[in-house]
């Protein structure tokens, strides 16, 4: 008989009969979607890279740890920088010189994972070169990189803030 109760228990909890509290720790909470009107501080940059050069661009200080570490034996230059807050589908563009552009579309302020996501373009003469869909965490740097014939890198970096 005791194991009559046991098994009933045990069904009724498995249908979903059990305690509220149990349910409750088996189903997981979505975060609440962003608002419509919600927007983020997004920056793209371009960095020239070339091999065997010790240089680096003063204004590319604060990053260069990162990029020491990510192209070692580098030296880098600033090719073009844009910053501005943008809304869903909201596009920023970047002129790095020599006919290319970065471009950058936010997707989603806020996906269920607490990423933003955003469409990343290079073109050159207004011919697409590269593209990709981007999911970064606020406040961290995304870079990708196209090496040319000589050795040297065009990096592209794009970064989200609130």
């Amino acid at each position: 008989m005791k194991f009559l109760r046991l098994l009933y228990s045990a069904l009724l909890l498995v249908a979903g009969f059990g305690p509220p509290r149990v349910a409750a720790q088996l189903s997981p909470v979505a975060p609440p979607p962003p608002p419509a009107n919600a927007t983020r501080q997004v920056t793209v940059f371009g960095i020239l890279a070339t091999p065997s050069d010790d240089a680096l661009d003063p204004k590319l200080e604060p990053i260069a740890e990162q990029l020491r570490v990510l192209f070692p034996g580098h030296g880098f230059r600033l090719l073009g920088t844009e910053t501005r807050r943008l809304r869903v589908q909201g596009d920023l563009t970047c002129d790095l010189g020599l006919g290319y552009a970065a471009h950058a579309r936010l997707i989603n302020p806020l996906d269920s994972n607490g990423k933003v996501q955003l469409r990343f373009e290079l073109d050159r003469y207004g011919q697409l070169e590269f593209a990709t869909l981007v999911t970064t965490p606020l406040n961290q740097l995304f870079f990708c990189d196209r090496r040319f014939p000589d050795g040297t890198r065009l990096v592209l970096g794009i970064g989200v803030r609130p």
